[in-house]
């Protein structure tokens, strides 16, 4: 059984959110800020940490006043463990964006990391109040859903986060891994083990480094009485993420 919701999930969507979206983004050098993120994301996805901080070292300067960079510089610290930097930094961050939904589902991983439970909760709620407001001012702003769908599903509200993903998933484009991702894992919660399988398959089908999606399709294979599967996924995940919070869970 899984014993948390996923504390990595955001770092997919979060990292390159201001750049796609216009949000807190530092006006120079846009380029060099893109490039540093897009490979420090990949880099992380494979929990290749230190490659992923050296990717940043460019542009780590510019953390106080783009939330993307801020939010990159977070995951690295969640994966180094240094979850009380990690928050710290994303609460600097939360002042630099305060209309970035994909900072506060961020801040809320970090929260529950440190079992900062009634805060975690707190930045979820933020999330979804602040994607509202995008999807509000803009129907087609399908970044808003899919930060709305993950604050929803680490709220527990399974049902509407699963509806958001599908709709990011069906518009394809930059955020559908992201969102393959955590409907696979919302999939789980719901205990839609085939469907969740099913769906990570297809994470993996599009990025076959992204770590954490072998652990939850292990945990649904498993489900599934599928002990190949199981063991070649925990098997891939411990060798991509040793160090990773679920690493003792995917040893057993």
């Amino acid at each position: 059984m899984m014993h948390r919701l996923p504390v990595i999930a955001w770092m997919v969507a979060g990292l390159l959110t201001a750049q796609a979206s216009g949000w807190a983004v530092a006006e120079e050098p846009q380029d060099a800020v893109a490039k540093a993120l897009s490979a420090a994301n990949e880099k992380l996805l494979s929990w290749q940490t230190a490659d992923a901080r050296r990717a940043l070292e460019p542009v780590q300067g510019q953390a106080a006043a783009d939330a993307a960079v801020a939010v990159a510089l977070a995951q690295v610290l969640v994966q180094e463990k240094k979850y009380l930097d990690a928050v710290q930094q994303l609460e600097a961050a939360a002042k630099v964006a305060p209309t970035d939904p994909a900072v506060q589902v961020a801040l809320g991983d970090a929260y529950l990391l440190l079992k900062r439970s009634g805060e975690a909760k707190g930045a979820f709620e933020r999330a979804v109040t602040l994607a509202n407001a995008a999807r509000e001012k803009n129907a087609n702003d399908v970044r808003a859903v899919l930060y709305r769908a993950m604050a929803q599903q680490r709220l527990k509200q399974l049902e509407p986060a699963a509806a958001g993903l599908l709709e990011v998933v069906a518009a394809g484009g930059s955020d559908e891994l992201t969102a393959l991702y955590e409907l696979g894992v919302t999939r789980a919660l719901q205990g839609k083990w085939q469907e969740a399988f099913d769906t990570l398959t297809k994470a993996l089908e599009k990025n076959k480094g992204f770590a954490y999606a072998y652990y939850y399709r292990g945990l649904a294979a498993e489900k599934l009485g599928r002990k190949d599967v199981l063991i070649n996924d925990m098997g891939r995940f411990l060798y991509l993420a040793p160090n990773a919070p679920e690493a003792s869970r995917a040893q057993a």
